[in-house]
């Protein structure tokens, strides 16, 4: 039975999760340009911690100033 997916094209067992042949797999592949989504990913999370941090300083920051203004 053939089965087509995004990972793999061949004809496999639908059951069997892990079948040995590594060069049916072309998204594994170091040449297929997969290597910018882990760059972009990598960036995202960077500019997704930061963002949250700078929350964090603002937010305490400013219970600060209101903990200040109400002595």
């Amino acid at each position: 039975m053939p089965v087509f997916n995004m990972m793999r094209i061949g004809t496999e067992e639908a059951q069997k999760n892990f079948d040995g042949r590594w060069g049916k797999y072309p998204m594994m592949y170091g040449f297929a340009g997969n290597d910018t989504f882990v760059w972009f990913h990598i960036v995202l999370g960077v500019v997704t911690w930061a963002l949250v941090i700078a929350v964090l300083v603002a937010l305490v920051r400013y219970l600060w100033k209101k903990g200040d203004h109400a002595k």
